[in-house]
């Protein structure tokens, strides 16, 4: 008797337990999300390297180097650092950058002139990077504090073909597509 008494008692505690907890209800947490922006009329003032990038194309010198300097396919010349600077942004806080040009050659910006097809321009956010910029691509975030930022990027020269490499300048000309948030 003393036993049937202890299962059924134990019996009733579990299920008293059991229907407590599922009166419990679900774990929960709350959190609070700010949303804010700005209104304004004028976006950031862009410099490259001290040129002012939105009234005239900013020159950025890569140097001049020998043929020979690239060899091989996919050889490069020593990276050239280039700064963008974001000043009297106002409100804004956030600006998203994309380089747009043609690239016959995935993340390689093609040269006019001498040498299309033989070399192309590399850039990337590091000197030794060989992860080039995607044409159109957001290639970064840059975080305004204070209403300015500075970011630096960098460029080269890359070999692309087998082709001897001819004396003469040869440049491209690389569109920054700025997004502001």
């Amino acid at each position: 008797m003393k036993l049937k008494n202890i299962l059924l008692a134990s019996s009733a505690a579990a299920v008293m337990s059991l229907s407590s907890f599922a009166s419990a209800g679900p774990l929960s947490d709350t959190a609070n999300i700010k949303f804010s922006g700005s209104f304004q009329d004028e976006t950031c003032a862009i410099t490259v390297d001290g040129y002012d990038a939105e009234k005239a194309t900013a020159n950025v010198l890569l140097g001049s180097h020998k043929g020979s300097d690239l060899k091989n396919v996919f050889s490069v010349t020593p990276a050239v650092k280039f700064s963008m600077n974001f000043a009297a942004c106002g409100g804004i806080s956030v600006a998203q950058v994309k380089f747009v040009g043609g690239q016959s050659t995935a993340g390689i910006f093609d040269v006019t002139d001498k040498n299309q097809s033989v070399v192309g321009i590399g850039l990337s956010q590091t000197a030794d990077s060989t992860d080039y910029f995607q044409t159109g691509a957001v290639v970064d975030r840059v975080d305004i504090k204070d209403g300015s930022a500075m970011k630096d990027y960098f460029a080269r020269f890359v070999k692309l073909s087998d082709a001897e490499i001819e004396e003469g300048n040869t440049s491209a000309t690389v569109q920054v597509d700025v997004t502001y948030g």
